[in-house]
């Protein structure tokens, strides 16, 4: 099923700049330009509101990330050793 089609009115000059800052594929039209960068915008919002929301410093973090490293490090010299 396809998504209901939404009609706006953009500044011919701003969707001019989108295809020069975009730098889009030759021949994508309009449309395509304009979701590329809604997606790419959407994504990086998403991104940022999780970052937000997260418990964590970024210390925390990543002393969990070392702490999971050196797990996996001796789960795998463990395993080549019993092999």
């Amino acid at each position: 099923m396809t998504a209901p089609k939404v009609v706006v009115q953009l500044d011919e000059k701003l969707v001019q700049r989108l295809h020069d800052v975009d730098a889009a594929p030759a021949g994508v039209s309009d449309a395509e330009a304009i979701e590329r960068v809604l997606g790419r915008h959407l994504a990086r919002k998403a991104l940022w509101d999780g970052r937000a929301a997260s418990l964590l410093t970024e210390d925390d973090a990543n002393r969990i990330a070392v702490e999971e490293l050196h797990a996996m490090r001796r789960e795998r010299n463990a395993r080549d050793h019993a092999a």
